[in-house]
């Protein structure tokens, strides 16, 4: 599919943060193709085009008060040209208005989702749009809704489908693994047959609070042993608490930071799969993007180990297991003490959650080989459920090509 593009709105787009070149690489799995035009010229020649319009980073923080919520509409009803409203009236263009999760995560009393969209479609009204059918807000946060069905609100798991589409032929007509990625799955033949040597996996990238205590938590009880483990090397902290841990980094699986140049096309976005990790370890601690706030949206982080058949717990924002409950997949109680993901106080919660992975590792490999079997139908469950046609974002495409 090709779409025409204003030349103006997709410089503005692209250039926002490293949100917008990652949806990029969702297009371009799915083939869609945006072929820039200046605005001028598509509207003097009659063409059908599509504009795109995001709230950056950069732009806004996250809205607390009524304010900051009068502050992001004017941010994107500032963006939207005259002429591309006549446009879309004329049923000749499709407007999309994308925020990721973070600036529609409003919890107070004062504001929340239903009136930012009422006051969206009041205020576009008084910009002149009429045929609200062209418009589409889109968001990866799956709980956000138009209550009123006013605003037409597609709402994804951006990294559920940009993984999905990362490991499957994009073609609607060929939808399947991808030839490069079926040797690095492991089978469920091999996943119950092979015989593991470690309790667990666990990957860390980039230096966050919350994996610099689990590191420090991990090295003090003497727990990395117990596992497949990665960190880069850090310099000692000023915090005298996690100086021998990080004196002691790094710990290299699959890439070493500190060696080589950060090539993300090379590394694939931290998408490889190595297969040997996940059959020699039990299960996987999942560290999350972000710990502090809320589990608005999850990472690749939490469906690797989905992928792969391994049961997790992840050291995360609270309410990420109830986020994936909610997306349909199934969580593991049975082996896991899972009363962590209900812990609203961060430190609390970094209580809960290294006693429990302290108990998980001194769990004999004999009995760990009883608790995956316990849990093997939720496990294909999991990854048979991720493995769907997940298309929200080319679903929608589809049916903008329908209408222009």
């Amino acid at each position: 599919m090709e779409f025409n593009i204003p030349i103006e709105v997709y410089d503005g787009w692209n250039d926002i943060g490293n949100q917008v070149p990652m949806f990029n690489f969702l297009l371009d799995s799915y083939d869609i193709k945006l072929k820039k035009l200046k605005l001028n010229d598509l509207i003097k020649d009659n063409k059908n085009f599509v504009t795109f319009y995001s709230i950056s980073w950069d732009e806004l923080s996250p809205p607390q008060t009524a304010k900051d919520l009068e502050i992001n509409l004017k941010t994107i009803l500032d963006k939207i040209d005259n002429s591309v409203i006549r446009a879309c009236n004329e049923k000749r263009c499709v407007i999309i208005i994308q925020s990721f999760q973070i600036y529609l995560g409003i919890k107070n009393d004062e504001v929340g989702y239903q009136p930012f969209f009422d006051k969206l479609y009041i205020e576009l009204q008084k910009k002149g749009l009429k045929n609200f059918d062209y418009l589409y807000y889109m968001t990866d946060y799956l709980r956000v809704k138009d209550n009123t069905n006013k605003i037409n609100v597609i709402s994804y798991w951006f990294m559920e489908e940009f993984l999905l589409h990362n490991v499957l032929c994009n073609r609607p007509d060929n939808f399947g693994l991808h030839d490069a990625i079926k040797p690095t799955l492991v089978t469920e033949t091999e996943a119950l047959s092979h015989k593991r040597k470690k309790h667990f996996l666990c990957y860390n990238k980039f230096l966050r609070g919350h994996r610099k205590e689990l590191g420090t938590y991990l090295y003090t009880n003497k727990l990395i042993d117990k596992g497949l483990f990665s960190f880069y090397k850090v310099e000692s902290d000023k915090n005298n608490k996690y100086t021998k841990f990080l004196e002691s980094t790094p710990y290299v699986l699959d890439y070493d930071y500190n060696t080589e140049v950060y090539d993300a096309k090379e590394e694939g976005l931290a998408y490889n799969l190595i297969k040997s990790h996940y059959l020699d370890t039990y299960f996987n601690i999942v560290t999350e993007t972000d710990y502090e706030q809320i589990a608005y949206t999850l990472t690749e982080k939490t469906l690797k180990p989905i992928l792969q058949l391994q049961p997790f717990i992840i050291v995360g924002g609270v309410g990420a297991l109830q986020y994936l409950k909610e997306c349909g997949y199934q969580t593991f109680p049975e082996i896991i003490n899972e009363e962590y993901d209900n812990i609203v106080n961060n430190r609390e919660r970094y209580r809960y959650l290294f006693s429990e992975i302290h108990r998980l590792c001194n769990v004999s490999l004999d009995e760990w080989d009883d608790m995956y079997r316990r849990v093997w139908d939720k496990l294909i469950h999991n990854r048979k459920l991720f493995l769907k046609r997940n298309t929200q974002v080319f679903d929608l495409f589809e049916e903008i090509h329908e209408k222009i």
